[in-house]
């Protein structure tokens, strides 16, 4: 049902050669480059929108896409070992993110399960998390900038700015 199967790793295990047990296989690999590359989300996307599943042995941004995309996303496989070698949001060596993170609790109780559909209860908890409904008009969006902008330009620092300005040489 899940066949064929490929692989989309990141850019570090690549240059890691994590890839290589997966061709000798002849198992297709993909990455989309490093998170900060211009280009990257559509990379991605552009991966993501040739399959009719997909899966980690994680959860991560990669099941909010998927999901938002409208492609089953499930949690398949060994739990991975974390280790933190100096992100300040996280604990120091190795962890259990499960125990550290409420929301990625959540979601791996929500997405441990294979499946081939997605359900209500994964569609709102994506939702809620990208913000899909949290939007604001677009009155009230120029309503916030043009209020920003004229406290800027009355601001005591922009007047002595167009003050300098008028009497520069």
């Amino acid at each position: 049902m899940f066949q064929p199967i490929s692989v989309c790793l990141y850019y570090l295990d690549i240059r890691k050669g994590k890839h290589k047990p997966f061709e000798r296989y002849n198992i297709p690999v993909y990455t989309a480059g490093h998170i900060y590359d211009k280009g990257f989300t559509e990379r991605f996307y552009n991966i993501l929108q040739k399959f009719r599943y997909a899966t980690s042995n994680h959860f991560g941004s990669y099941g909010f896409y998927a999901v938002e995309m409208e492609i089953p996303f499930f949690i398949y496989g060994q739990k991975p070992k974390m280790v933190n070698n100096g992100d300040p949001n996280c604990p120091e060596k190795e962890y259990d993110p499960l125990m550290e993170f409420k929301q990625l609790k959540k979601a791996t109780t929500l997405f441990d399960e294979t499946r081939t559909t997605i359900s209500d209860d994964q569609k709102k908890f994506v939702e809620a998390e990208l913000g899909v409904h949290d939007g604001i008009s677009r009155t009230k969006t120029a309503f916030i900038l043009y209020a920003s902008f004229f406290k800027w330009v009355f601001s005591r620092s922009s007047i002595y700015y167009f003050i300098s300005l008028m009497y520069r040489k």
